[in-house]
């Protein structure tokens, strides 16, 4: 079987082949060449190689992954185990993003509880709109394998991560459960919460919360519901007033056969009202948590944000997640580099970095009587010095 080996630190990745390997690319070849009535040289030229090469490859030790991920597509055939292909990208990813392997980007955001039916009827739902919305902004791409960042990707990327959340460790553990939640609301019982983790303080969450309230009000209005609580006052609007009425009312309409039209609409309006409050109570509960974590995030990036621009320093990284982002934001200095600051520069003369200002000066000094940055720092002194 093919084993994925990274070659010169990782930077260049094969597939390492054995005898087994090879037959089943020949029997491949055989097969592809046989139904599609081609020569061997011309399902090469397909590949972009010429006919020797092409035997070379496919009878050779190993195969670049770009090369075998085209001969595979080719031959319609995989040599990888799909646990194979799950490591390498696990391994990449770490590589790629300077993480390690076995970092938890859930452990690493910011949890906030929400109640259960909320969640699955209209947040999830209202952020999955929101995120495709968006990413559809930049349209289609012209080029499929140039992975380019737009303007919304990254937090939509982030969003993402929450629904995927939501769908892989809550609804995929128990199929039954969407139904339970469901039944379970309009049964009264005490509400399910479940926990999730906020990724980012993104503005998108005002349109998801703006999405969500409208969903709330139209799926819970019934036709004359609005007359029908034109002469209620405030104080008659709780929901625990409404459920008493509500019952009040369904026992004088179940005594009655259930024959009065103008009861049973009543019974209709305060159950959607009732309903409707319910709905906004989870909302309203959520949003408050999520105010709460979203500020935490943004004080961290405002913290972030002015240090850098101050120092003129920069994050070791371009993606945080929000508690990635407070613990850089607690250790400031230890987080970021130093970015380049040239003599004169509105940097030069607002940082408050007394060694680099030295510095800088120095080496102006130095420049003006011949010194050059390519004769090193050592140098310095030498041009520093009164003739």
């Amino acid at each position: 079987m093919a084993v994925l080996h990274t070659q010169a630190n990782g930077n260049a990745a094969v597939a390492v082949l054995d005898d087994a390997d090879r037959s089943f690319l020949e029997a491949a070849v055989q097969a592809y060449t046989s139904s599609n009535k081609v020569s061997v040289a011309k399902l090469a030229k397909t590949i972009g190689v010429g006919r020797t090469y092409f035997y070379n490859l496919i009878k050779g030790n190993s195969i670049e992954l770009s090369r075998l991920e085209h001969l595979q597509k080719v031959l319609n055939v995989s040599i990888l185990e799909d646990s194979q292909i799950s490591s390498y990208l696990r391994k990449e990813e770490a590589r790629l993003s300077g993480r390690l392997e076995d970092f938890d980007w859930v452990s690493n955001c910011i949890p906030v509880e929400v109640e259960a039916f909320y969640l699955i009827k209209y947040l999830l739902p209202a952020i999955e709109a929101e995120s495709e919305f968006l990413s559809a902004l930049d349209g289609l791409r012209p080029n499929s394998n140039v992975f380019e960042i737009n303007a919304y990707e990254p937090q939509t990327f982030l969003l993402g991560k929450i629904c995927q959340f939501v769908r892989t460790s809550i609804l995929n553990v128990d199929p039954n459960i969407e139904g339970d939640v469901e039944s379970g609301f309009y049964e009264n019982d005490e509400p399910l919460k479940f926990t999730i983790p906020i990724t980012t303080s993104s503005g998108i969450w005002m349109d998801v919360k703006k999405a969500v309230s409208e969903a709330i009000f139209y799926s819970h209005e019934s036709s004359n519901q609005e007359s029908y609580f034109i002469d209620f006052d405030e104080t008659d609007l709780t929901i625990e007033k409404m459920q008493y009425l509500l019952i009040e009312k369904s026992t004088v309409y179940i005594d009655g056969d259930m024959k009065d039209k103008a009861l049973a609409s009543e019974v209709e309006c305060l159950q959607s009202r009732i309903d409707r409050e319910r709905m906004m109570k989870s909302h309203n509960d959520f949003n408050r948590q999520l105010d709460l974590a979203t500020s935490r995030i943004e004080e961290a990036e405002k913290k972030i944000s002015e240090y850098c621009s101050k120092k003129v320093r920069h994050p070791r990284r371009h993606s945080y997640y929000p508690l990635e982002l407070e613990e850089l934001a607690s250790n400031l200095d230890g987080g970021t580099f130093q970015g380049v600051i040239r003599a004169g520069s509105r940097e030069a003369i607002t940082s408050l970095d007394p060694e680099i200002l030295k510095l800088i000066k120095n080496e102006a000094f130095a420049a003006s009587r011949g010194w050059k940055p390519s004769m090193g720092i050592d140098t310095l002194d030498k041009y520093l010095k009164d003739p």
